[in-house]
């Protein structure tokens, strides 16, 4: 979604990275012909380029909403947000996305589902990311990091998690194992959440590990993960079929 209010450019290749990685600026920009990556149009840097990016996402989004009427557009409004992206998302009544550990609420504290806005689609994960499983357990193992920040991270997000979900939070950093009590009440608290939207991969529903995609590198791991089970299975056999029950139930339960 940021891109259609800037783009970050590179004046070379991503094939040339390895050459200018190590570079400074100026060694860089000797070997450009004086261009170094940049935004474009502009970078956020002046009220009036604000105001430029914002007149560019507004124009090019506003073609977006017209074109996919009757449906409805979502936008993954995720990485580092300028500050007029969601209130303009809003406006035009495009949902964006809410990551539960990643809302704080002003005061500290998680922002609960109940206070989403409706306009929003809420998710813990995208192919992007980690599975909960997965993600819960990595904060765990960042309890015991040698890095502050890496410990602080683990606490915040563990926190947050249990706050939205609401489980306990435990003292001196004693946090479970992921297990079927924490991932349920998880996912009923997504579910729960005013967004309009509530999504998870289907990875999560049955507390899987497997990762779709790792950004950034270049693997033959990454879209290569396929589920365990086929559809026939999930509908009929153990444990699949009763974790699908269960979510039908909590899917009647909350209203979704």
């Amino acid at each position: 979604m940021l891109g259609f209010y800037r783009i970050y450019s590179f004046p070379w290749r991503p094939q040339r990275n390895a050459e200018f990685v190590n570079l400074t600026p100026e060694e860089a920009a000797a070997r450009t012909g004086g261009h170094l990556p940049h935004f474009k149009e502009h970078d956020d840097d002046t009220p009036e380029h604000k105001a430029a990016n914002l007149a560019a996402g507004d124009k090019y989004l506003r073609m977006i909403v017209a074109a996919a009427e009757p449906n409805e557009v979502v936008g993954e409004d995720l990485g580092t947000v300028p500050d007029y992206v969601r209130p303009h998302l809003l406006s035009l009544d495009v949902p964006g996305f809410k990551i539960s550990h990643w809302e704080d609420d002003g005061n500290g504290h998680v922002q609960m589902g109940c206070d989403y806005d409706n306009c929003a689609f809420t998710t813990y994960a995208t192919h992007d990311h980690e599975p909960m499983k997965t993600h819960w357990e990595h904060r765990r193992r960042d309890l015991h990091s040698a890095e502050e920040a890496d410990r602080a991270l683990a606490r915040k997000e563990l926190r947050f998690l249990a706050e939205f979900a609401g489980l306990p939070v435990p003292a001196d950093d004693a946090w479970p194992a992921y297990d079927d009590r924490i991932r349920r009440a998880l996912l009923e608290a997504l579910l729960a959440s005013r967004a309009r939207y509530a999504a998870f991969m289907l990875p999560d529903l049955f507390a899987l590990e497997d990762r779709f995609n790792v950004p950034g590198i270049a693997s033959g791991d990454n879209w290569s993960a396929r589920l365990p089970m086929t559809v026939a299975q999930m509908r009929a056999q153990a444990p699949w079929k009763a974790e699908c029950t269960w979510l039908k139930q909590a899917i009647k339960r909350t209203g979704r």
